[in-house]
């Protein structure tokens, strides 16, 4: 990812298993190019401790030229 945002102290309030849960979360926001979510993802799902972790894309209508000239750069391989 070329950046990864943190945020603690994020309280989800969820069904699971016919119970309401209500729980202290991190969330993770990682901005990276298309080519990198599979790894990402399992990356994710390989090390989260939930058995179903929240992993959602979300692609922006749009962003600035060279914002993403720098997503691209900071993400090749």
């Amino acid at each position: 990812a070329a950046c990864v945002q943190i945020q603690d102290g994020v309280q989800s309030i969820y069904r699971w298993d016919g119970k309401v849960c209500n729980d202290a979360e991190v969330l993770l926001s990682a901005k990276t190019a298309t080519a990198q979510w599979k790894g990402i993802e399992a990356f994710i799902r390989a090390n989260h401790p939930y058995q179903l972790p929240e992993i959602i894309a979300l692609k922006p209508a749009e962003y600035s030229r060279a914002y993403g000239r720098w997503v691209s750069e900071e993400t090749k391989s």
